[in-house]
Parts: structure tokens; C-alpha cells; sequence
């Protein structure tokens, strides 16, 4: 190709709840087939495992929309490639995607998948399809002439997150017994990062329950923060990260809101209880519960336009309102950061001053306003229990009749409140025996008061260490202790840690928790949370601190969105996507769920590499470097440089549609290499004309363009394996599996392997260098 011409281009256990189901019932076409599975299985989205998928189209058939995700498997190696090039005809390849696999052995982590469909199951054992599955999901099973369905119950071990402090009565504390130090990535999504780190933090709020999480989100550009925000309510599958549904909201909190980084009670506005969800569609919007399997708006409640946080508790909503909404008023005055927080908190923080606002009780199956009781409400304190709501007016307790509204005691006087309007804010917390009240006398690190929850009387007082950098306190009931942690400052030496028996205040823990010697920054601009079994600490990073042991674990590239931060349920850690540059190179980004270690094999298993039916037939070509351009960014230096000649005005040759994401290019030997990313598919062209000459598919995305060596194409894929095609016409030379193992997962709702390959590979002196995995502080690390 001439100089001038050079183109550029831009269970152990089961419940069997049904079985016996004649297989010539589900001898239908195909999309009658799928949807007698999914209507039969009762699966309404998420990931789908098909085994023995055969030519593809009821895999296909059983993508129901855009909340399923389907993956085939099967071990002949032609049904493969039939089921692949029916997908992509269809212009469907990727979120319905085919792989060969050689039986047994069914490759993807745990918990992973809602339903496993298959028509034999020769050779794989009952446990093994249970292991997959996800809590509540479903296998969907072949058995002589009948088919049985199977589902996978939940856990008793787990534990849901319903309400931002965890549950009514705000103890931001977990009873899940599985989510531990996290080791193990379950599934990842986007954003990869939030908008702005100076401004209104983009995440707003996130719940999980009946096995999905809820969150609100800013999904407006990244380019620069004045532009116009684009909030959105998305669900979720908890356990593989499927999006379900999104929701628009027309108008939210201002996303310019000053550093540091919104109302520390706008998480509040958002409730999730088994199939519903409690929501403020809009900053201004009245409160609605939608149907949590399709998003779908079941009720919107009069009376409730003006809701600024919500309860929910056995059949009835506890609604705060905020009268004149002031918030969605806020214009931007300054550029000085300080300047500009310190006006707003002043104008539009809460005090013992502020106008008074209304409780109510409504009913969430009639939306009948039960009662309503107008006083001085603090955010963030309302509270409920069995028979009583609990507030705080900047000065006291005040208990309400749960059933009638009338006040049955003001407590003792426990301090006052400074003003919450950007992230700053009050925790109290109701216990059975007590009433825990922090952040006193407008200052963190002042009095622990424990108020009796009969009658309001102030039972003790004691100190609590400092924490809450513009965010709430750190403050958790557990186990008959009332913990605080000193996050505030700097902890170079180790976490200060105070615990104080519940009933009396007695000081029962006070310690200088160990850990690693490494450079601590100052706190995460978010509350931390807490299990029963563990404290998690929001200061570098994850601090996270077993109650059985006196030493922190510390994970400084674990951290979450400003105001939110993280959330430990469903026998997980969901790690929000942050804006944050603090230890930029090691922190992990996305969206994602991980979990704590479990018996997943590391070490490297099985053949690793398979010869294809080009290994010996390669003709060796050199590359001639001044016409070409053999790798990403031209070379191993990354340089983006070539000595080449183009046309001072270049002007359009050819055009040839590929479709979809596409990656960089190469070119070497007239051709040039390009990958339609999330279809899995290299590509070659004829540099001269554009004619597609051929393409090959792998089993994962492939995100970056090919080396090109001697005749040969060698690209690193997300399915964890490194390819080498024959650039003359596309046949498999070789393949190398770099991932230990062939387990996978979802990541950005396709599978992946946990040890995904990026695309460009390094080739010097005649060897292949790549890189296989997400981050060194997951899953075993990388592997290079």
C-alpha cells in the first residue's frame, strides 16, 4: 500500500417445587419454548445458563429483553460456531453469547446465575448447577421424558439492607453472617467513575432487597460538571449485576451542590421491602411504591409532595416532609469552595431554629394518612420500633405513639445540633433497651448519651472518639455495645477504637487497633458501616476490623461515593463508583460486588494451551515498520508515532460498517485489524479497499486491537484467553488460557472471566507478554 494512500481511520440444599412437566409440552418453536421456561421458572430477569445450546436459537429465544442475559454453553466445538453465527446474524451477539466448554465442571463463580436451563445433564453433578445459582434462582432440568424445576433457597446466613441506615430503627448495622473481608469479585458495572469529586456526589442513595439493589444515580456526561445532570433509579440483580430496569427522574437534587457533597439525608428518600420499592421520582415529586420486579409504578401517595426522608415498617410509611424545599433552589454563587459550602450551610442547613416539619403515618396498601405530628424533626433521626417513633428536635428525644401520633415523652435535654447541609449529621440509634444520641454541642468527637427508650430519661453520658468527615458519625450498636471509631484525624499508628456497654456506659473496649504501616489520608467523605461480626471503617480507604480480634484489615483501594459510601448484604460488599483520586493507581473502580474468600480454586488447572488447526502453518512474514502499524499505538513503546507519509488533506477512500464499539486499529501486510468489542469478533480488511476478508470470534470481549508478528495476529480476551490467528485468513493457530481457572462472572452484563485479558499483548524477541486480571487485590492478583 503506497505512502499517500495509508488510510486513517477514526446447594446442599434444594427445594423442587415442581416436576413432571411432559417434555412435549416445551417441544415448541423456540420462542413459545423460552417463554413457557421463563413463565414456568417464574425467572423475570438476569443471568441465564444454558447448557447444551445446540444451534443457538432457543438461547436466543430465551432473551426475554434487555434485563436477561443469556450464555450457552456446549461442548461440541460446531455447535459452537453455528449458535455464534445464528446470534450475530440476528445482530444480538454479546448479552447472548455461546462458549465451548468440555462438561463436568460448570465455569462460573458461585451464586451466579437465576436460571440454568439444560436437556441433559450427563455428567454434571446436582451440586454443581446448585453452586452456580444464585439465591432464589432456578434450574430448569430435563429428566428421561419430564422436565422438574428446582429452586436454590435463600440463605439464612444473608441479610438484606432495606433502608440507607440498614433498617427503621437507623443502626447501620448488618445481620449477615457471609459478608466478610473482601477477596473475591462477584460481578462488576459502570459508571467506571462519578462525575466530579467538588460538587454533588452523583450516587444519591442504594438499598437491596428480595435479592436486587436499588440505587439512584447521576448518569449525565463526564465532560464537565456544568453540564446537565441525568438522574436515573436503576435495579439491579444483586448477585450478578443484571440491570433489570431504569426509572428517569425529570428533576433531582442540583448537581452542583458545593464541596462536600450533598444533604447527608437525601439517602433517606429511598426504601426497598421485599417486591417494593419507596421512592421520590423527582426532588419536588410525591412518593411512590413501585413494583421492584419491573419498576412499574403501583401507587403514588397524596399528600406527600414535599417528603424528604421515609420509613417503612409492617405495612406503613413514616414520612418527613421538608416544606419549602429550598434545596432545589440552590444556584452556584462561588468559585471558593469554603466560601461556597459555608453559605450554604448556613443557608439552607437544619437547626433547632429551622421551621418545624411533619411526621406522618400512612398506610402503604390504601395510602391513608393514619396521623401527623408537625414539631422540629432533625434529619437523619426518625426512627421506628414496634410500638413508638422516636425523633430528635436539635435538643431532645421525643417519642410518638406508633399507632395514634400522640406524643407519650420528651426526654432530658442531650445537646444541640449543628447545621447538615453538606454531608455532616446526627446519628441516634434505637435499641432495645436504649436510645444511642451522638454529635452533640455542634462538634464531632463530643458526648455518647443513652436515653431509655420507656421514658426518655438520660440513662449515661460518655465520651465518643471523632469521626464523620463531612458525613455522619461512626457510631453502631452491636451486641450490647455501643462502638465509636476515631476516623477524624489521621491514623497513622493504628484505629482508635471505644466501646461502651449499652445500658450503662461503661467503658468495656478501648484499644489501638493494629495494622500495617502504610500512609493514611484523612477519612472517605462517608459513614462507615458494620456487621455483626465486623466494624468497616471509612478511613483511607476500608478499614475493616473483625469483633473477634484487636487488628485492622486494611483495603485503601476499596472505597465508595461520597455521602453513600458502602453496603454490606446479600452475603456481599457493594463498592459504589467514587470520584475520588486518593490512591489513584491501586483503588478499583466500577461499580461492584465482591465477596469474602471461599474454596474457588487459584492455581493454575487443566491443559492451558490448545493448538489449532494452523499451529504448523503459519508462513513467517516480516513486518515492514514504516508502512505499518504492528501495535497498539504502533509499538511496544506506546509511542502513537510512525515515520510513514500521509496526505497533508486526507480524504475518504472506503467506508465499511462494522456496528457497535469498536476498538483501535493495526496494520500490517495490507490488512488492518479491528475489534467490534462487545460481539467478541476480530475483524480484517483489506487496507486498499475495505473489504471485509475475514473475522474470528472469541468467548469474551476483546477491547483492544491485535500484535501482529510474523504472519500472525496474538490478542489478549476477557474470557481470560490469549488468541493467535493466522492473519492470512483468520484459523486459530493457538490459544493460551492466562486465568488460573475458567470461572467467571458478569462484568458490565456479559461473562467474563475473572481474570480478564486486555486485547494488546507486548511481543518482544519472539514472546507474548500479557497481563490476566482485574486488580492485585482480588482473586489470588495478577498474573502476568
Amino acid at each position: 500500500m503506497s505512502a499517500t494512500r495509508q488510510v486513517c481511520i477514526l446447594l446442599s440444599l434444594a427445594i423442587v417445587l415442581s416436576c413432571c412437566t411432559p417434555a412435549t409440552a416445551l417441544e415448541q418453536p423456540h420462542p413459545k419454548q423460552a417463554e413457557s421456561i421463563l413463565q414456568s421458572t417464574g425467572i423475570k430477569g438476569g443471568l441465564i445458563v444454558h447448557i447444551g445450546c445446540g444451534d443457538g436459537k432457543l438461547t436466543v429465544a430465551l432473551q426475554a429483553g434487555d434485563s436477561y442475559v443469556v450464555h450457552g454453553l456446549d461442548t461440541d466445538i460446531e455447535n459452537v460456531r453455528k449458535a455464534r453465527d445464528y446470534i450475530q446474524s440476528l445482530g444480538r451477539y454479546g448479552k447472548v453469547s455461546v462458549d465451548h466448554w468440555k462438561g463436568q465442571s460448570l465455569p462460573y463463580i458461585d451464586n451466579l446465575a437465576n436460571l440454568v436451563v439444560a436437556e441433559n445433564i450427563d455428567g454434571i453433578a446436582h451440586d454443581e448447577i446448585m453452586r452456580v445459582l444464585a439465591p432464589r434462582g432456578a434450574a430448569w432440568i430435563k429428566k428421561e421424558d419430564n422436565w422438574s424445576k428446582t429452586i436454590k433457597p435463600w440463605p439464612p446466613e444473608l441479610d438484606e439492607w432495606t433502608h440507607y441506615l440498614h433498617d427503621p430503627e437507623g443502626t447501620m448495622v448488618g445481620k449477615d453472617r457471609e459478608v466478610g473481608l473482601p477477596r473475591r469479585m462477584q460481578w462488576v458495572g459502570g459508571p467506571k467513575w462519578m462525575r466530579n469529586h467538588d460538587f454533588m456526589s452523583s450516587l444519591s442513595a442504594m438499598v437491596s432487597s428480595n435479592g436486587r439493589i436499588f440505587y439512584i444515580i447521576d448518569e449525565g456526561l463526564r465532560n464537565h460538571i456544568y453540564l446537565p445532570g441525568r438522574w436515573v433509579l436503576i435495579a439491579r440483580d444483586a448477585f450478578n449485576g443484571t440491570i433489570l430496569w431504569k426509572r428517569q427522574i425529570a428533576k433531582w437534587f442540583p448537581h452542583t451542590w458545593p464541596f462536600k457533597s450533598g444533604p447527608s439525608y437525601l439517602p433517606r428518600r429511598l426504601v426497598a421491602v421485599d417486591d417494593r420499592v419507596y421512592v421520590t421520582i423527582g426532588i419536588k415529586a410525591p412518593l411512590s411504591v413501585l413494583d421492584a420486579v419491573t419498576g412499574q409504578t403501583i401507587r403514588t401517595y397524596e399528600q406527600t409532595e414535599n417528603t424528604g426522608e421515609v420509613l417503612v415498617d409492617r405495612g406503613k410509611m413514616y414520612v418527613v416532609d421538608d416544606p419549602d424545599k429550598a434545596e432545589a433552589a440552590y444556584k452556584h454563587a462561588s468559585d471558593n469552595r469554603g466560601k461556597e459550602r459555608n453559605r450554604v450551610n448556613s443557608e439552607f442547613g437544619w437547626s433547632k431554629d429551622s421551621e418545624v416539619r411533619t411526621l406522618k403515618a400512612i398506610s402503604s396498601e390504601s395510602g391513608e394518612v393514619l396521623w401527623g405530628h408537625t414539631d422540629r424533626i432533625a434529619p437523619l433521626t426518625t426512627a421506628v420500633t414496634d410500638d413508638t417513633v422516636y425523633f430528635h428536635d436539635g435538643e431532645h428525644v421525643v417519642a410518638l405513639d406508633r399507632t395514634t401520633g400522640r406524643k407519650r415523652w420528651v426526654s432530658q435535654a442531650t445537646g444541640q445540633w449543628i447545621s447538615p447541609a453538606t454531608g455532616y449529621g446526627m446519628r441516634m440509634i434505637v435499641g432495645k433497651d436504649v436510645i444511642i444520641v451522638s454529635g452533640q454541642k455542634g462538634s464531632r468527637g463530643g458526648r455518647l448519651t443513652g436515653v431509655s427508650p420507656a421514658d426518655g430519661n438520660v440513662l449515661w453520658t460518655n465520651d465518643q472518639l471523632k469521626s464523620g468527615h463531612f458525613s455522619p458519625e461512626d457510631v453502631y450498636l452491636i451486641n450490647g455495645l455501643v462502638w465509636t471509631v476515631q476516623t477524624g484525624k489521621v491514623q497513622q499508628k493504628g484505629t482508635h477504637f471505644l466501646a461502651v456497654d449499652a445500658k450503662t456506659g461503661e467503658i468495656r473496649e478501648d484499644f489501638v487497633a493494629e495494622h500495617p504501616q502504610v500512609f493514611f489520608m484523612h477519612q472517605r467523605c462517608y459513614p462507615g458501616r458494620a456487621t455483626e461480626k465486623y466494624i468497616m471503617t471509612s478511613g483511607t480507604g476500608t478499614e475493616i476490623l473483625p469483633l473477634d480480634s484487636k487488628k485492622v484489615q486494611l483495603h485503601h483501594w476499596l472505597r465508595g461515593a461520597c455521602i453513600y459510601g458502602i453496603m454490606p448484604c446479600n452475603g456481599l460488599l457493594y463498592k459504589t463508583p467514587d470520584s475520588c483520586a486518593c490512591y489513584y493507581q491501586s483503588k478499583l473502580p466500577h461499580l461492584c460486588a465482591i465477596r469474602a474468600a471461599d474454596s474457588q480454586i487459584e492455581s493454575p488447572q487443566g491443559q492451558r494451551l490448545e493448538q489449532g488447526p494452523a499451529y504448523d502453518q503459519v508462513t513467517d512474514t516480516a513486518v515492514q515498520s514504516k508502512d505499518c502499524w504492528p501495535a497498539y499505538r504502533h509499538d511496544n513503546l506506546r509511542s502513537g508515532a510512525t515515520s510513514t507519509e500521509v496526505a497533508s488533506k486526507p480524504g475518504k477512500i472506503w467506508q465499511q460498517k462494522i456496528g457497535g464499539r469498536l476498538s483501535a486499529m493495526t496494520a500490517a501486510s495490507g490488512k488492518l485489524f479491528i475489534a467490534a468489542i462487545e460481539e467478541h469478533t476480530l475483524y480484517a480488511l483489506d487496507a486498499d479497499s475495505g473489504k471485509l476478508l475475514w473475522s474470528y470470534m472469541t468467548g469474551g470481549r476483546v477491547d483492544s486491537p491485535p500484535a501482529i508478528w510474523r504472519g500472525r495476529a496474538i490478542f489478549g480476551c476477557a474470557d481470560g484467553w490469549v488468541y493467535c490467528v493466522r492473519i492470512s485468513d483468520g484459523e486459530l493457530v493457538w490459544r493460551f488460557r492466562a486465568a488460573p481457572t475458567t470461572a467467571r462472572l458478569l462484568s458490565y452484563q456479559q461473562p467474563e472471566s475473572l481474570w480478564p485479558l486486555h486485547g494488546s499483548v507486548l511481543i518482544r524477541s519472539g514472546v507474548a507478554y500479557c497481563l490476566a486480571g482485574r486488580s492485585a487485590f482480588l482473586d489470588g492478583g495478577m498474573r502476568l
